[in-house]
């Protein structure tokens, strides 16, 4: 219920509105699935949203992306966030945990407050219709590089050791 797929779908359908060849995916799975199915079918969009379940090729799904979004209500950091980065994906997501720390709003994505569909619908519309992808594409693959990969977080970590000798 944390992850408030069912703003991610209100959200969805108001873009369905104004772009119509839109397809909306759904990762992961849960004991409200047949009730999002049926919110999906409510809002008609079920023939443009798929629940593809659990997964275990997340890269490649985000390869066939072109716009991320966390709806959640909550998180502490979000492992998805980095994934979307390293995917070079624009990123909508509600103000939740490390969110802010990681997206710069109007430059990598969109901050949004938790649970505005409409808010969320008129950011993912804006940068399908307003935004060069390759731009974002570059910032956040930088990005995940300069913060997560395995040569950032080691040098981070010796310079904590380091600072912690000196004392």
């Amino acid at each position: 219920p944390v992850k408030r797929i069912d703003i991610f779908l209100k959200a969805a359908a108001k873009v369905n509105g104004n772009l119509s060849k839109s397809i909306f995916l759904v990762v992961g799975d849960g004991e409200l699935r047949p009730e999002l199915e049926s919110l999906a079918r409510e809002l008609k969009i079920s023939d443009k949203t798929f629940f593809l379940g659990k997964r275990n090729d997340v890269p490649n799904v985000l390869a066939a992306c072109d716009i991320v979004a966390l709806t959640s209500d909550s998180e502490s950091f979000s492992n998805s966030i980095v994934e979307y980065l390293a995917a070079g994906l624009p990123i909508v997501s509600t103000d939740v945990g490390g969110c802010m720390e990681i997206i710069e709003d109007g430059v990598n994505g969109f901050i949004v407050p938790p649970s505005d569909h409409e808010a969320i619908a008129r950011k993912i519309y804006y940068l399908a219709i307003n935004t060069n992808r390759n731009i974002i594409k570059n910032i956040n693959m930088e990005k995940a590089k300069d913060m997560f990969s395995r040569e950032s977080m080691v040098a981070s970590f010796e310079r904590l050791y380091l600072e912690g000798t000196k004392r």
